[in-house]
């Protein structure tokens, strides 16, 4: 087996002459024609970009991803609106009382039993308030002293 150095060294008439014996796998020559494409395409004249821009991996990552930004925020904000509208447009409002007289007065019933907890909950607060009170009262009576 020859050393890389002994193979630098040779000529291309001598490369040719060792290789005829060997098999290419096949597709070699296509993936090969792609990656020569590949290359060509992502030189920095290519993308628009400087040379000296290029050459650091980081910043052509940056730019490769600002450019997918705005699609992909796009993409979010019709995946939000999917949601949000689609359940709706199957719901259509739906008239449960015929009789005009009958829905004014379940709605003032409805008020009247909203009224009533809140009442219970206004009681409540001002007991717990005069609970509250009372530990305030005493630690005031006791700094008075």
């Amino acid at each position: 087996m020859k050393q890389i150095e002994d193979i630098e060294r040779m000529t291309p008439e001598e490369l040719e002459a060792a290789s005829e014996g060997i098999s290419v796998p096949a597709g070699l020559q296509e993936r090969i024609r792609e990656s020569l494409a590949a290359s060509e395409l992502s030189r920095p004249e290519v993308c628009g970009q400087s040379s000296q821009e290029a050459d650091t991996p980081v910043l052509r990552n940056r730019r490769i991803s600002r450019f997918w930004i705005p699609f992909a925020s796009l993409a979010a904000a019709a995946a939000v609106a999917a949601v949000l509208l689609v359940p709706r447009l199957n719901r259509a409002p739906i008239d449960t009382y015929s009789d005009p007289y009958l829905a004014y007065a379940q709605v003032e019933a409805t008020f009247r039993l909203i009224s009533d907890k809140m009442s219970a909950g206004v009681e409540l607060a001002g007991e717990a308030n005069t609970t509250a009170q009372k530990p305030l009262q005493l630690l005031q009576k006791i700094t008075e002293k």
